[in-house]
């Protein structure tokens, strides 16, 4: 089956440094991410599978499951590197690189990354792509309204792994965007388009994307 229940414990390590405040398009900053971890999963048996009679197959399938159990040990990785750069003295250009992983003896179906949305790949649905592994890189042209605010122009890219469906990997999202700055957050606004090998660009398919991130 693509989706069963584990028992999932883990052990990360992680490190990290942040120099980019949400709004200010127009400072020289940068910022990375970095995660790792071992995991150790335990698959559970299913009562409604290992009690089929049908030709032994609840039998087999349970000695399936002791065997992967047999190795337990799995992998996971996140990467996150972000810069900006400015360019003149009202345009800025923000580049983004993610990617994450798993490293597994066996694939579920409830155990992805699940992205798309204003914070990855806009032009798709939030928690519309999901993968066993994936980069994307986000690409940001911002003109400055004020020192905290700005519109700009983005392409994403991404590239997505799924074990279990046989899916095209590649995924191009693009538009236009408004960021501004409020007295408690940051507003985000972003029209966008989403193209991918099954889904032909159309005029009339557009993604609208908003987002708030409120400074406490």
């Amino acid at each position: 089956p693509a989706q069963l229940d584990f028992i999932k414990r883990s052990l990360s390590i992680g490190y990290g440094f942040k120099k980019i405040k949400e709004a200010a398009y127009f400072d020289r900053i940068w910022s990375f991410v970095l995660e790792g971890g071992i995991v150790f999963k335990e698959l559970l048996k299913p009562q409604s599978i290992t009690t089929i009679q049908t030709d032994d197959l609840g039998s087999r399938l349970s000695s399936q499951l002791d065997s992967i159990n047999q190795n337990r040990w799995n992998f996971e990785g996140l990467l996150v590197l972000e810069s900006r750069f400015v360019l003149l003295r009202r345009l800025a250009l923000f580049s983004k690189l993610e990617a994450g992983g798993y490293l597994s003896n066996i694939y579920l179906d409830n155990e992805v990354f699940v992205r798309g949305g204003i914070h990855s790949v806009r032009g798709f649905n939030d928690g519309s792509l999901r993968a066993h592994q994936y980069v994307y890189q986000n690409l940001e042209l911002h003109f400055a309204l004020d020192l905290n605010s700005s519109v700009y122009l983005f392409s994403d890219n991404a590239w997505l792994e799924h074990f279990l469906n046989d899916l095209n990997p590649w995924y191009l999202g693009f538009g236009m965007g408004l960021k501004f700055d409020m007295p408690q957050g940051v507003f985000s606004f972003a029209y966008a388009y989403g193209l991918h090998e099954s889904q032909n660009f159309n005029w009339t398919q557009a993604k609208v994307h908003f987002g708030y991130i409120n400074y406490f």
